[in-house]
């Protein structure tokens, strides 16, 4: 019975001491963001077409099942929210393969949702615009069919007749990063 009282004492002792030493990890987890603030203007004459306030932009690759489905799924949903909230917004898919046919880029974005864009571009126009959103892509070394790349998305706000880089989202589930605050003026 004595031991019976001791270890559970000691177990209590022990939650308490878990509890103390885990818990502001937690609330630093909870409480940072999710994205990083930027204020930077892009160059690239690739989104000059674009009416939009606000450009919610990805990069990914046309069949990648691992990253890009989840991702623009997620993205369907937030672009839905937004609108709903008549946020002026877009979406833009940049296809980072240069191996693919170039009208597989938009039937991809579509069919994720019928107002999303789809973008391909060749060489060094899409060399330029990686270098300039800082976007990994590169074949991967363990499935030699398959892109290994960064899985960001990117917004871009237009101040007169220029996009300008905002707010990079690093982090998922996107239904809790993306706020309606940061869309708005």
């Amino acid at each position: 019975m004595i031991k019976l009282f001791m270890i559970k004492k000691l177990f209590s002792f022990i939650s308490i001491i878990i509890v103390i030493v885990i818990s502001p990890f937690i609330g630093s987890f909870f409480s940072q963001k999710h994205y990083t603030e930027m204020d930077q203007e892009i160059k690239s004459s690739v989104f000059d077409a674009y009416d939009e306030k606000n450009l919610l932009v990805f990069f990914g690759y046309v069949g990648c099942i691992d990253i890009c489905t989840p991702r623009l799924n997620e993205i369907s949903s937030v672009y839905k929210k937004l609108k709903k909230e008549n946020i002026d917004v877009g979406v833009v898919f940049i296809n980072t393969s240069k191996l693919q046919d170039s009208e597989l880029s938009e039937l991809f974005a579509k069919s994720f949702h019928k107002d999303f864009k789809g973008v391909y571009l060749e060489g060094e126009a899409l060399n330029n615009l990686k270098k300039e959103f800082k976007v990994y892509s590169a074949p991967s070394f363990s499935k030699p069919d398959e892109i290994d790349h960064t899985s960001f998305l990117y917004l871009l706000k237009k101040v007169k007749s220029k996009y300008y880089l905002k707010i990079i989202y690093t982090s998922v589930p996107l239904d809790h990063c993306v706020s309606s605050k940061e869309f708005i003026d």
